[in-house]
């Protein structure tokens, strides 16, 4: 079966994917501008794509192997030690200038 592509019908697709990706307006202002994300001259779409779908691969082979699990609580015990570490510090200096106040 032949799918003849009519402007029409492109003009649907393009307004449904506006509402189905709010984002498309936002970025919209930079579509083509060079030295953005955007500049499909200097950004291979092609090329990103098969990057994309080797980069996917990588990860499913290695997602059979690190767990994932563990991953994301040492993710959240790193953060939690930097806020432990961030609340000390400041209140470490909090008791030297108080310290220094007397």
């Amino acid at each position: 079966m032949v799918m003849i592509i009519t402007k029409d019908l492109c003009d649907v697709q393009v307004d449904q994917m506006l509402v189905d990706h709010a984002w498309i307006l936002e970025e919209k202002k930079y579509f083509g501008q060079a030295n953005t994300a955007y500049d499909f001259k200097a950004n291979d779409p092609k090329e990103a794509a098969r990057r994309m779908h080797k980069l996917q691969e990588t990860k499913d082979k290695l997602s059979k192997s690190v767990n994932m699990r563990a991953m994301n609580m040492l993710g959240k015990a790193e953060e939690q030690v930097g806020h432990l570490c961030f609340w000390s510090v400041n209140n470490f200096a909090e008791l030297i200038d108080f310290g220094r106040s007397k």
